[in-house]
């Protein structure tokens, strides 16, 4: 009875990261009220809504959390193409309301700030929103390109078609930095961009229906009839060549790349959810690799997706089972010949893969997002571990560990750090954070401040990996960073590869005038630590003195022996 007391109801989907906003809806929305509740943690493809693919045919009203917007930049764009989304928001102002109209919103709801009859009410002015703005022609507003719910029609009437000999194939463009310009430029010169590359795209395709504005800056386009795959390489090759030329935007010259990813109806079931699902995996290949580029889709892109899943939902069972352990590898002073410090590197135990490096789950927990509980573990084991250290060696050695540049935008860092220091009651001078050029060129600003709070605390930073990545001096004398650790390619051939031994000279006596100190990594024989020191380097580290062991190995130990460094 109470289904049909409701039958003229909407469902309601959840998309959010937060476990208590679902409980508040339940807690509004009793049983009786036949709603659909679902909890998204995280999202993979905004092309293809594989979350969403159970739902298909129901009637559903998408609440979705603001955060998402940032995390994955035209999520409310392809969500509203297909259903009413209400955005779910911590606060508002009439320009973000703007905004997000623009974007496809058909309204917000403030969090906890809502009662059962207003939701209800604005279930329903999203209905009759949506309803309104898909009766028109189904044309993309802003670029006059058919928007992503006519495209897809006329994709799956295509395959349908059976007088195609010659299977179509589909190309996803992503434009590659797009979020840089309307942090730059602003949101007006982001859409005089879309319509720019639009326009491109309508003088390359004559055929304007098999064009597609299907995201904020994603196109979808159809080539048919191509004969042989060199034809439709020549025809991406002048693609890549057309958006390459440079747009005047708001009186700036700009050159954007961007990243193609192409599905062949042949390439699996001729199905239009197929075919998009294909194209979205070879989209993500494309974007991996450097400049722009493409990537054709193949099966094996398929399995890696499946393993990736697979170990993505392994990796957050490791983190609740703690299968995770830190193991050190000593720093050695070249003045003194003695341990200065050491650096804490991460390994993951699987109990079936065995022993996993961090290239085998750390850029996975970075795209994720689960580097941030990890980060969290990390810094409480390293803070306890250091304790250990220190009674036995004294405040004399540091520890070093890596910092993500995902574990910057977390709005809690500075307080588990705190947290961390206090609870194990270890000083913050011996704390040293390492993170890499990538991390410091992701966010400036973030960074910035973040370095800053922690450096008041006494901690110090490193930059890891130096001169393999694109960071300045300038930005090295704008951070507070103490210390500049020679990445090992550097130092294996340093002493049968001038190149090698020039460069590590000229970076240890550019840090030095920089008042930094610098580490030597990946330190293997004699040969190498004489140079080195030779050189100047403060701080050498590698195999030659050991390789990375657990802190009870160092505990054992005699403190002459760790002094000493005999490991």
């Amino acid at each position: 009875m109470a289904g049909q007391q409701n039958e003229g109801q909407p469902k309601l989907y959840l998309i959010d990261k937060k476990i208590t906003e679902k409980s508040y809806l339940v807690s509004l929305l009793k049983e009786n009220d036949s709603h659909l509740f679902l909890k998204v943690n995280h999202l993979t493809s905004l092309v293809e809504m594989e979350t969403l693919e159970g739902c298909r045919g129901d009637r559903l009203v998408i609440l979705l959390a603001e955060e998402f917007m940032d995390e994955y930049p035209g999520l409310l764009e392809v969500l509203s193409c297909d259903y009413p989304v209400l955005l779910l928001v911590d606060s508002i102002s009439a320009d973000k309301y703007k905004r997000i109209v623009k974007k496809g919103a058909a309204y917000y709801v403030l969090r906890k700030s809502y009662n059962k009859e207003q939701l209800k009410t604005l279930l329903k002015l999203a209905e009759e929103q949506y309803a309104q703005t898909h009766s028109s022609s189904g044309i993309d507003t802003l670029t006059g390109l058919a928007s992503r719910r006519t495209f897809t029609q006329r994709l799956n009437n295509m395959l349908l078609d059976n007088h195609y000999n010659k299977p179509p194939a589909l190309l996803l463009i992503d434009l590659d930095g797009f979020k840089k310009v309307n942090e730059w430029l602003g949101y007006q010169a982001g859409d005089q961009l879309i319509c720019d590359v639009a326009q491109r795209l309508k003088r390359l395709f004559p055929i304007h229906e098999h064009i597609a504005r299907i995201g904020d800056n994603e196109y979808g386009v159809v080539i048919d009839n191509i004969g042989q795959t060199a034809e439709l390489v020549h025809t991406v090759k002048e693609l890549l060549k057309v958006l390459a030329n440079p747009f005047i935007i708001s009186g700036h010259q700009l050159t954007i790349g961007c990243s193609i990813g192409i599905a062949l109806a042949v390439d699996g079931p001729r199905n239009v959810d197929s075919l998009i699902h294909n194209a979205t995996l070879a989209l993500k290949q494309a974007k991996q690799q450097l400049g722009s580029s493409y990537s054709f889709y193949s099966h094996d892109l398929n399995t890696h997706a499946k393993q990736r899943y697979c170990l993505e939902t392994e990796l957050r069972q490791a983190i609740k089972q703690k299968e995770f352990q830190l193991l050190y590898q000593p720093r050695i002073d070249t003045t003194t010949g003695k341990l200065c410090g050491v650096e804490g590197l991460l390994r993951w135990f699987h109990p079936l893969r065995g022993l996993l490096l961090p290239s085998d789950f750390i850029p996975l927990a970075e795209e994720t997002g689960l580097i941030v509980p990890l980060g969290h573990w990390v810094i409480y084991q390293s803070c306890y571990d250091l304790l250990k250290l220190i009674d036995v060696c004294g405040e004399q050695v540091s520890m070093a560990i890596n910092l993500s540049f995902q574990q910057f935008k977390d709005a809690r860092l500075f307080t588990v750090i705190s947290h961390a220091l206090e609870k194990f009651d270890v000083p913050p001078q011996c704390l040293e954070f390492e993170l890499t050029e990538t991390a410091m060129m992701q966010d400036e600003a973030a960074v910035a401040a973040a370095m800053s709070a922690l450096g008041k605390l006494g901690i110090t930073f490193s930059l890891d990996d130096f001169g393999t990545g694109f960071s300045s001096f300038a930005h090295i004398q704008q951070l507070p960073i103490s210390t500049l650790k020679i990445d090992r390619s550097f130092i294996c051939k340093i002493n049968s590869n001038t190149d090698d031994a020039v460069i590590v000279q000229a970076i240890t006596n550019l840090a030095h005038n920089l008042n930094l100190s610098v580490v030597a990594e990946g330190v293997e024989n004699q040969a190498q630590v004489d140079v080195l020191t030779k050189m100047g380097c403060d701080q050498l580290q590698g195999f030659f003195y050991s390789p990375p062991v657990p802190i009870t190995t160092f505990c054992e130990r005699s403190t002459d022996e760790l002094v000493g460094c005999i490991v």
